[in-house]
């Protein structure tokens, strides 16, 4: 029988602290990213680690191609040995950032400091066929790693934003509507082709999730944010204490929030989809007399023109966003009431124009001036898509 003294060591203290570790590594890789160069001194004064966790730290990451020593220095007032500062190495990893939706069909490979080193739009020619569009990410990728302008052996994973519903557990893309997908498992054909970890999420959640963990700062934030996405649609995403809470089915639950003040003309609320996404917006310009040449044009081509109109001052164009603005921000109040987050972000094309952005904090505070909810912070974020995507990428294969 095993004594007390003899018991083997248990399993989640090894755990804790690899997290630990874990999580010491990516502080000082976010002050680095943050502040260009740092010796291990600056290391130590920064981060509150000893410097024998530094110097071991860093001796990994020189190690691992991620980091290496550049010039050493003298302060005015220090004696002794010089310092020697430390730099992340852009080449030392690559990341890849995949953007499937009406906005944006791209894929970006990405260094250590988020520089895009390649580009390229997935042609609208297969973006119909989800299996020929994963083909030719795959082939895409081959060609640059044949050509020697990508090392596989530095590729860390690839992040797919998506513009629809998934299953986090088999990585099954449900539905997407506006890609006319349907059923497909997205997330595993694309490790098959790709040989490399995948990570897919729905627009909303990328863009919070990029919110949340932007590499370039210090540390995550650990704040409750509800973002909303506005595009033709609407999404809406949540995270809590700095993590994202996970639901059944897609983004675009928050369209199906009836909106009793708003009558349909049948004595019949509305729902909140009729009245704040851009299909709504676009729908009420119908009535424009320019609206059969804009019916031509696609629809994200379209909304994105009447964003451009409005911040032009097109009064029209101001009105009706104006309207569907200060819906959403009135409907905000009740949909945040259970959870009171710190911030309430506003992103996606609608966010962009200013008549939007504008009302939905004046429709929130109209409501909220009495209530707990008048603390809480609305920021408008114009993170693109695809930037969402290399910056989630980064900071769920490096700087995590």
């Amino acid at each position: 029988m095993t004594s007390p003294k003899n018991k083997p060591p248990v399993a989640v203290k090894r755990q804790h602290l690899r997290d630990i570790r874990t999580r010491n590594r990516t502080r000082l890789l976010r002050l680095l990213l943050r502040n260009g160069a740092l010796s291990r001194r600056d290391l130590n004064e920064l981060s509150g680690l000893t410097l024998a966790s530094i110097s071991r730290i860093t001796k990994e990451l020189i190690d691992e191609g991620i980091c290496y020593e550049g010039d050493s220095y003298r302060t005015d007032n220090s004696r002794g040995r010089s310092r020697v500062e430390v730099r992340i190495n852009p080449h030392g990893a690559t990341v890849v950032a995949i953007c499937l939706s009406a906005y944006a069909w791209q894929i970006v490979i990405t260094d250590l400091l988020g520089n895009a080193s390649h580009r390229q739009r997935i042609p609208a020619r297969i973006q119909k066929d989800p299996h020929a569009t994963v083909q030719f990410i795959g082939e895409y990728l081959d060609m640059l790693i044949e050509n020697g302008e990508v090392q596989r052996d530095r590729l860390q994973g690839a992040t797919v934003a998506i513009a629809g519903s998934i299953d986090h557990q088999s990585g099954e893309l449900l539905g997407a509507p506006l890609l006319d997908w349907q059923g497909v498992p997205v997330r595993n054909e694309l490790r098959a082709v790709l040989g490399i970890p995948v990570r897919m999420h729905n627009i909303a959640d990328t863009l919070c999730m990029s919110y949340i963990s932007e590499p370039g700062e210090e540390t995550e934030h650990n704040q409750s944010v509800f973002l909303v996405h506005t595009a033709i649609g609407m999404g809406a995403s949540l995270a809590l204490n700095g993590q994202i809470v996970r639901r059944r089915g897609g983004e675009g639950w928050i369209e199906q929030m009836v909106v009793p003040e708003f009558d349909s003309g049948a004595h019949q609320a509305m729902r909140l989809g009729e009245i704040s996404s851009g299909r709504a917006i676009l729908a009420a310009m119908d009535d424009d007399a320019k609206s059969t040449k804009r019916k031509k044009i696609d629809t994200a081509t379209r909304l994105q023109s009447a964003v451009e109109d409005a911040n032009n001052s097109s009064h029209r164009e101001q009105a009706l966003f104006a309207t569907a603005g200060r819906a959403l921000g009135r409907s905000l109040v009740s949909l945040t009431a259970a959870y009171l987050p710190d911030q309430i972000v506003l992103a996606g094309p609608l966010a962009r124009a200013q008549a939007y952005s504008d009302a939905v904090k004046e429709g929130f505070h109209e409501v909220a001036r009495d209530t707990d909810s008048k603390r809480i912070e609305i920021t408008t974020n114009r993170t693109t898509y695809i930037q969402a995507a290399q910056n989630l990428a980064l900071s769920e294969y490096i700087y995590s």
